[in-house]
């Protein structure tokens, strides 16, 4: 009797844990003839049910290369469902790709969108037009490519773009003070600086050889999008807008992107401006928030947060989330543009040690400093427009501290000032005195490792129309200290010359906690 063995979705799962045995197991497999699927992933972009996929696929065969291994050339498959990540199927039996018994040297060529016309898979479609409409599907060229020993398990296939896709964020204030109405988009280069390639042109693709090929006199250095006859009203916050563009490198000043709304108004912006030199291949993605004024500021809203703890059991504050701060010392908030920066006195004695600590059992999970000295401090740094004089920010610090300093300050700059709000604190066991904003306990003051939340308001006499709100938590004396080790207790003391320079006096640390979860970040809002 025929053997036939057929894949199918619902054991697809049993499948993926199968193909991370050796390939090998695929030869040890006994049949006349199975179905070929496919697992694929789309660079930058999701699958949709409605996308279709063209296919070439071919093997060895009773010692004949390149046969093909389905009725229609190219095969059409389609996602099962919209997501990241899809498992491709047949459209119709005509689309079977079947490998029988024997074959090898699998090697498979896919494309989409799909176009029954195209059969020439050394010719495909790649124009990147010049002139778009807001709204419109991207029609963007997606290929991919695989050489296989064995088709028992989905075939991976990772689609990329020969073109670059670029994502700009737009906010409502790009033209008007808010909701602007857009009627259209230029994105050009900078200044005397031109571009040194076009960045839209129409083209085709050779799959087989992944080159590009341009039609001469076709191309642009100028991509247009156009808002319709009545325009588009940009929703509150940002509106992400994403064209097509051919792979360049950034001329010196960078681009620009025009912007115009219905009433004839524009704005012309900067994009990459910082960026002369680099150069973006194809299937490069792209990302850009922009600012509505010329000087680059991309104001948040309030409130500005640092999440820490965990959520869903999984600590936010790590290298990934996080990989700027073992190396700058640099915290990136959730609105990305505001940062929390360590900088360490000239003065400090002892290396400072950057730590990233994650304790579950805690829900600790956040940048931890140790050595800590006078003049040390967090800057955060939070951009900011129409900030208005006498606007009153409240800073929250969800604080742990362990041979930490007791005595801190809270510095703001206000207008050309830095101001700082002080008034006279005593240690937990009555030793030591200071002016100093705060005063930072033993952050297992109650028993629990619960960490202690304290808030500072500070009220600016200053506007800033454009620019940046800087606050800054800092050592007000790096020599007096709480209890460095063991159970907590409210005996504090003194450093030591000695110690100054080593901090060997035990576990010293100070982080960001907050056991219970009832505050889960670093905060400042307005």
């Amino acid at each position: 009797m025929k053997r036939t063995l057929h894949l199918v979705l619902a054991v697809a799962a049993l499948t993926l844990v199968a193909c991370g045995e050796a390939e090998e197991n695929n030869h040890g497999l006994k049949y006349d003839s199975l179905d070929v699927n496919f697992s694929a992933t789309k660079a930058g972009s999701e699958w949709s049910e409605d996308d279709v996929v063209g296919v070439r696929a071919t093997c060895t065969r009773n010692g004949t290369e390149n046969v093909l291994m389905s009725a229609n050339d190219p095969a059409c498959f389609t996602p099962v469902a919209a997501s990241q990540q899809a498992y491709l199927v047949k459209k119709s039996d005509g689309d079977n790709i079947i490998a029988r018994s024997g074959d090898h040297n699998y090697r498979f060529y896919a494309y989409t969108p799909y176009d029954a016309s195209i059969k020439d898979l050394s010719k495909l479609p790649a124009s990147i037009p010049d002139e778009v409409v807001f709204g419109e599907p991207l029609q963007s060229l997606y290929v991919a490519e695989a050489s296989v020993t064995g088709v028992v398990a989905p075939v991976a296939m990772d689609f990329q773009t020969p073109s670059c896709l670029l994502t700009l964020e737009i906010p409502d204030d790009i033209v008007a003070m808010s909701n602007t109405v857009l009627k259209k988009m230029v994105v050009k280069a900078s200044g005397d600086h031109p571009l040194t390639s076009d960045i839209a042109y129409e083209a085709t693709y050779d799959i087989y050889t992944g080159k590009t090929t341009v039609v001469n006199g076709s191309g642009a250095r100028e991509i247009t999008m156009d808002f319709g006859a009545n325009g588009y009203e940009l929703s509150a916050g940002y509106t992400p807008v994403t064209v097509l563009i051919a792979p360049f490198t950034v001329p010196e000043g960078g681009l620009r992107v025009e912007f115009t709304d219905v009433d004839g108004a524009t704005n012309t912006v900067p994009l990459l401006a910082n960026q002369a030199g680099t150069s973006y291949a194809a299937g490069e993605v792209i990302s850009q928030t922009l600012s509505s004024s010329s000087d680059g500021i991309i104001p948040c809203t309030s409130p500005v947060e640092w999440p820490i703890g965990y959520r869903d059991g999984v600590g936010v504050f790590n290298t990934t989330t996080q990989p700027l701060w073992m190396t700058d010392h640099i915290w990136t908030a959730s609105q990305p543009q505001a940062t929390m920066t360590y900088e360490v006195s000239e003065d400090n004695p002892a290396p400072v040690k950057i730590e990233v600590n994650n304790f579950v059992q805690y829900n600790y999970s956040s940048g931890c400093v140790k050595g800590s000295w006078t003049g040390d401090y967090f800057e955060f740094d939070v951009p900011v427009r129409n900030f208005k004089a006498g606007t009153e920010v409240t800073l929250t610090l969800p604080t742990y501290g362990r041979g930490a300093p007791l005595f801190w300050d809270v510095y703001y700059l206000d207008g050309e000032e830095w101001k700082c709000d002080r008034s006279s604190h005593t240690s937990p066991d009555g030793q030591f005195t200071m002016t100093s904003t705060l005063m930072i306990e033993h952050g297992n003051r109650d028993g629990s490792f619960e960490g202690i939340k304290y808030e500072v308001k500070m009220r600016f006499e200053n506007a800033i129309q454009s620019g940046h709100l800087k606050i800054r938590f800092q050592v007000a004396h790096g020599g007096y200290i709480t209890n460095p080790a063991g159970a907590y207790s409210t005996a504090c003391r003194e450093l030591t010359a000695e110690e100054r320079k080593t901090f060997d006096i035990g576990a010293t640390l100070f982080a960001f906690v907050n056991k219970s979860g009832n505050v889960n970040s670093v905060k400042i809002e307005w």
